[in-house]
């Protein structure tokens, strides 16, 4: 089993995405699936061109590798990890809220077609679509809400065929009928668009009241969870206008660009990683030379648990693609590998370097 993992660190990127595909076809597991990109993982690995290192860099960079190599022991040796031993409170499912404050507990309601509030709606485990029964007849002032609890996403797709992905612990606002020459809509946390195009009626996402995107045909990702210190938004493919409230202040994104609204300011990274940005629509974790609060920070919304650093934060910088469906244990234990040690307490997970 040993040589078996050796071979696999000693071989070309071609043949560790061979050797994965095969051991992922004949495993048993079910329980612990990296699903990885090998192939974008290795080009970013073999393509990059870094200046020398410092001490700091060989620290983030040897974290890096750690849980590379722990996480290919494990997957290679058939490690088993732990069954969950200890439930977390999960929030309730996701909600729609109507203009009248009605709550309709998605989970709770069969897959198949309901109405509410003029709107006919088309449900699954994962996703709902809206249609107008009768388009000029519904007030346009109505809006409804979508709330999306930790350790989920859920798909809506709007009356004018625009589709929404909501991350964990997001929610969208929506009306029961556009305007005639334009699109509105809010949100809160994370969302992926995929804009219905309409060159007459431009579609506007309001973010968290401080900025708002324009939009006439596009996709792209906003992240502007509440609490953290900036709004993100990531073009993915058309053209998009990112505008601040009461000021002046804007900017064109084209696609495969990312602008950061800060402290009053637009500020664009100097490297961009698509598959980072987007990797949550797969429920997969995937954390680039990320600290261990942006990592902490993930896993305490995903698995609803609050999150206490017990002595000296860690300083880790770390490379790692996991599978959201991981049990939190699975979690644990595979961080303690590299020597950042998680316990569960109730609704708290402690951080430590010890």
């Amino acid at each position: 089993m040993e040589d078996k993992y050796e071979s696999f660190m000693n071989a070309s990127p071609a043949e560790q995405e061979k050797m994965f595909a095969e051991h992922k076809a004949t495993s048993p597991r079910d329980k612990f699936d990296l699903y990885p990109d090998w192939e974008s993982i290795n080009k970013k690995f073999a393509t990059s061109s870094r200046p020398p290192m410092n001490l700091y860099s060989m620290m983030a960079a040897a974290a890096m590798i750690g849980i590379l190599l722990a996480l290919a022991y494990l997957f290679f040796t058939g490690h088993k990890l732990k069954e969950p031993t200890q439930g977390i409170a999960r929030a309730k499912g996701p909600e729609l809220i109507l203009s009248n404050g009605s709550v309709i507990d998605l989970d709770n309601i069969p897959n198949g077609a309901f109405t509410a509030k003029g709107i006919h709606y088309t449900k699954t485990d994962t996703s709902l679509m809206c249609r107008l029964l009768e388009p000029y007849q519904v007030a346009i002032p109505d809006t409804h809400k979508l709330t999306v609890p930790s350790g989920r996403r859920y798909q809506v797709t709007l009356a004018d065929g625009s589709i929404i992905l909501l991350n964990a612990s997001s929610q969208l606002h929506f009306p029961v009928q556009f305007s005639t020459n334009e699109r509105w809509v809010y949100m809160q946390g994370e969302a992926f668009f995929k804009v219905n195009a309409d060159r007459v009626k431009p579609f506007f996402v309001n973010v968290n009241n401080e900025v708002y995107t324009i939009a006439t045909g596009t996709a792209f990702n906003i992240r502007a969870y509440e609490g953290t210190e900036h709004i993100k938004a990531t073009l993915i493919e058309g053209h998009l206008s990112v505008k601040v409230y009461r000021s002046s202040k804007s900017t064109t994104l084209q696609a495969g660009q990312q602008v950061n609204y800060k402290d009053g300011k637009f500020v664009s990274p100097d490297h961009l990683d698509l598959n980072q940005v987007i990797a949550w629509k797969k429920d997969i974790f995937h954390f680039n030379n990320s600290s261990i609060d942006e990592i902490m920070e993930e896993i305490g919304r995903w698995y609803n648990v609050k999150i206490q650093y017990e002595g000296k934060k860690p300083c880790t910088y770390l490379y790692a693609v996991l599978d959201r469906s991981m049990s939190l244990e699975a979690i644990i234990e595979t961080m303690s590998l590299i020597q950042v040690h998680l316990r569960l307490e109730g609704d708290t997970l402690i951080v430590s370097s010890l």
